[in-house]
């Protein structure tokens, strides 16, 4: 967040509301010890759609410059569409790759240094790959490996 020029007071205060929270659960009726997470923030926390969206925006932001790089091509609609390489809604995201081994190696490239600078981790049990209805089953299962996600 200093990177992007917020005040460091400001990346304080946030680190510390999300830093001293601490939560006791009942079990069997009884309230347990006191514990700490040990990253993320609570559920329906009011600030967690602030974060996500600055988060998101620095995911969006490199795969923008992948796509301007040319190391990610994305795909078009149509030849006088933008070039859509993602979307991005709530906290899922949707990639679109032309269906080679080294474009999936640029796109895990760009979730790597976006998990490094966020602290963020991808599930890639929650991840899933879809196929275009031509896409060559080698090739589907070549991507899946590369990406360690499952063909949906």
């Amino acid at each position: 967040m200093l990177r992007l020029g917020f005040n460091k007071k400001w990346v304080q205060w946030i680190k510390h509301c999300i830093s001293s929270v601490s939560f006791s659960i009942l079990l069997n009726g009884e309230p347990s010890n006191v514990f700490t997470p040990t990253r993320g923030i609570r559920q329906g926390d009011p600030l967690s759609p602030y974060l996500f969206i600055i988060m998101s925006n620095i995911l969006s932001t490199l795969m923008n410059k992948a796509v301007q790089d040319g190391s990610i091509k994305g795909i078009r609609l149509k030849p006088t569409c933008p070039i859509l390489s993602h979307l991005l809604f709530a906290d899922d995201a949707i990639f679109f790759i032309d269906g080679t081994i080294k474009e999936a190696q640029n796109v895990s490239n760009v979730l790597n240094q976006y998990c490094y600078v966020s602290g963020q981790a991808i599930n890639l049990n929650k991840s899933g790959l879809f196929f275009g209805r031509d896409c060559p089953h080698t090739l589907k299962q070549n991507l899946a490996a590369e990406l360690r996600v499952p063909i949906s």
